[in-house]
């Protein structure tokens, strides 16, 4: 099983506050090796202070493929902060999603 996950950073790093990947790992197995090696971009976010503050899950699929597909889909929204449960509600975190909204009300004015 495969599970897709969320990390939550104490403050930005890069002009983001989150991390998203997969793991066959349980999610405290997996925190524990971001805070110690992990990705390129989160052990970066730690060699400057950075805390991994938590992790939580996004989803489990049972293939690879499948997790690596979501992945994808969400890393190309921009808006990691939609998924986060510590962020979804704090409307300074979805500048993307508060653009897109207002692209769609304008070009409804339009027409």
């Amino acid at each position: 099983m495969f599970q897709l996950y969320i990390i939550h950073f104490d403050k930005s790093f890069h002009g983001t506050r989150h991390y998203i990947g997969f793991t066959s790992l349980t999610l405290e197995e997996r925190l524990k090796k971001h805070q110690k090696s992990g990705s390129r971009f989160t052990r970066g976010a730690v060699k400057h202070g950075i805390l991994l503050e938590s992790i939580h899950a996004l989803g489990s699929y049972s293939d690879p493929y499948l997790a690596r597909e979501a992945e994808i889909k969400i890393k190309k929204q921009h808006n990691s902060a939609l998924y986060c449960p510590l962020c979804k509600d704090d409307t300074k975190y979805h500048r993307a999603y508060q653009q897109r909204i207002r692209r769609k009300e304008k070009k409804e004015v339009e027409k």
